[in-house]
């Protein structure tokens, strides 16, 4: 039986939800599929190339954004004409503007919420990364899409060892995301240990993972507080040393602004660390009946302090063991990348039936 072929279209490979999960998706599909990505723009990071599959086939457009170029769109149109593709799976909303030729062949995936909605109808089918995501395109659109979930590889993700805790060490929080304190709400969390560290004089230590443009903003603000002892910037790691490190923490926070799924709160779930998010949208909807997760609402002064201090005393006193261990196996079970894959695979629309598709 001859393998379905399968070209998704990006326009750049930076490190961001988006990216590591498609990422994740062609590792997986590439196994029962052939499977290639159309990168548009020349904004490339090597961490996430170096993840994929060798059986993946990349082609880079390099494009520079805002650019008008045509030899850039001919180039795309002449690799699509030689792949064939089965299925075009684009990863923006506007991507179907540049390739007209394909439209009974696009599907698209919308990873957050107020994307614009007038290029939506175009495609064959539309896919959201959550019901959230869903919700915000049947409201403001009237675009019914598909739910399909971000996955994670699961098994290669190292859980914390259920153990007693030692009082005397720092607690430490982590928050793994670009600095883009608008959306993702950085600044919040240097707020919160500014309190817990002056009002209460707590052994609170926060921990950035990423790079992006508030790098210095956050910085400064970590300088104005004082902070410099309590707020670390490590920078942009892979997925390996997070998978790997994640158990080195005692709590993961998100609190993003907003947030159409939020792919680190299922990976610090996965490594059984409780998880503090913000009462938006996809965090909501993951921790909704998660006994790790903890909500907070980011227009309520003082409750992301009020979360962090319950989970300390939740977690000193030896009290969430079985709670991290059973958020642990829900997570495991709803978000894995094969189930991510399957649901992808069996909902592409008008595949010949002489094709493989899992």
């Amino acid at each position: 039986m001859t393998k379905i072929n399968i070209v998704h279209v990006i326009f750049v490979m930076r490190v961001g939800g988006a990216e590591n999960m498609l990422t994740d998706l062609v590792n997986e599909q590439v196994k029962t599929a052939n499977v290639s990505i159309i990168v548009v723009n020349s904004k490339i990071d090597q961490i996430l190339i170096d993840r994929l599959s060798p059986a993946v086939k990349v082609y880079y457009a390099e494009r520079n954004e805002q650019s008008r170029n045509p030899f850039v769109l001919f180039k795309i149109w002449f690799w699509l004409f030689n792949l064939k593709a089965d299925v075009i799976h684009c990863h923006q909303h506007n991507l179907i503007n540049y390739l007209p030729f394909w439209k009974n062949k696009m599907v698209v995936t919308i990873h957050t919420v107020g994307v614009e909605v007038k290029n939506l109808r175009k495609y064959k089918k539309v896919y959201a990364i959550s019901d959230a995501v869903r919700n915000d395109l049947l409201k403001r659109g009237g675009i019914n899409a598909t739910v399909v979930y971000n996955g994670i590889e699961t098994p290669n993700i190292k859980p914390k060892q259920l153990s007693t805790v030692n009082s005397a060490a720092s607690f430490k929080i982590v928050q793994v995301s670009r600095l883009i304190h608008e959306v993702k709400g950085q600044h919040l969390a240097i707020e919160a240990i500014h309190k817990l560290r002056t009002t209460l004089n707590l052994d609170v230590q926060l921990y950035f993972i990423g790079r992006g443009p508030s790098l210095q903003y956050l910085s400064e603000l970590t300088k104005e507080y004082n902070l410099e002892n309590s707020v670390f910037f490590l920078g942009e790691k892979d997925r390996n040393w997070i998978y790997e490190n994640l158990n080195q923490f005692d709590l993961l926070l998100q609190p993003s602004i907003y947030e159409g799924f939020g792919l680190t709160i299922v990976e610090g779930l996965a490594a059984r660390l409780p998880v503090i998010a913000s009462n938006v949208d996809g965090p909501a909807e993951i921790l909704k009946d998660i006994p790790a997760g903890f909500l907070f609402d980011i227009n309520i002064e003082g409750d992301l302090v009020s979360c962090i201090l319950k989970v300390i005393e939740l977690t000193k006193n030896n009290e969430f063991q079985d709670s991290c261990e059973l958020s642990r196996n829900m997570v495991c079970q709803k978000y894995g990348i094969n189930q991510t894959v399957s649901n992808y695979l069996n909902s592409y629309p008008l595949l010949p039936s002489n094709l493989a598709v899992a």
